[in-house]
């Protein structure tokens, strides 16, 4: 949903603590301005966007297992990457 310029998307618990864990290990992400509220993030369009960017990164990094097939983590990021493509479905 937006929010007057801010993007605000409701994130279920595990996508919020990989958002975190992120936020902790890439400093891309660390340096992204994105407000914690709950079950939800905000930021504005410009930085969801770069998200989305960054996800799709660590995604093709660390989302797969040896065969292909998505990892737990992987199917976390796919799930988040999906809801900042279409934040005002969720």
């Amino acid at each position: 949903m937006t929010i007057g310029n801010l993007v605000d998307i409701r994130l279920l618990e595990e996508e919020l603590i990989l958002l975190a864990r992120l936020r902790e290990t890439q400093p891309r992400v660390a340096s992204l301005r994105i407000e914690f509220m709950g079950d939800r993030i905000k930021s504005d369009p410009a930085t969801i966007e770069e998200l989305r960017d960054i996800l799709t990164e660590v995604l093709a990094t660390v989302g797969f297992d040896e065969h292909y097939n998505p990892t737990v983590e992987g199917t976390a990021i796919e799930n988040i990457i999906d809801k900042l493509f279409s934040p005002n479905d969720k």
